[in-house]
């Protein structure tokens, strides 16, 4: 009997370290907006990225042929991808292209203004 309960503290003295050598689990990615992955808002094709920070965002990723915007600022050629972080001064944070669905549907046939960041412009026009 004393023979196993010696060997069960011994074990137990073993596996102590080994525990405290394991690193924490790392905190779950957040879940995507709900909503589309993708979207073209007026010739600007858009997708829901994860970030290296771990958060969702939308970005710039392609032009139609008849939206000179993307060729005349040279959106899609920069060391880093633009972000599309709001439209017609509406914040738009964590990836959500359903809400800027939204505020493009709201606007109408009036020209909207895509805030981006990361970007060689702070803004682009959009005509209808």
């Amino acid at each position: 009997m004393h023979r196993c309960v010696l060997a069960a503290f011994i074990v137990a003295a073993a596996i102590a370290p080994v525990k405290a050598d394991i690193l924490p689990t790392r905190p779950r990615d957040p879940s995507a907006p709900s909503g589309p992955d993708q979207a073209t808002i007026r010739g600007v094709q858009l997708r829901q990225d994860h970030g290296r920070d771990r958060r969702w965002m939308t970005t710039l990723y392609g032009c139609a042929l008849g939206q000179p915007v993307c060729r005349e600022k040279d959106l899609l050629n920069g060391p880093s991808p633009c972000l599309v972080v709001g439209l017609d001064g509406h914040s738009v944070p964590g990836g959500n292209i359903a809400e800027l669905l939204a505020l493009e549907k709201a606007a109408g046939a009036a020209p909207i203004k895509l805030t981006l960041k990361n970007c060689r412009v702070p803004e682009i026009e959009l005509g209808p």
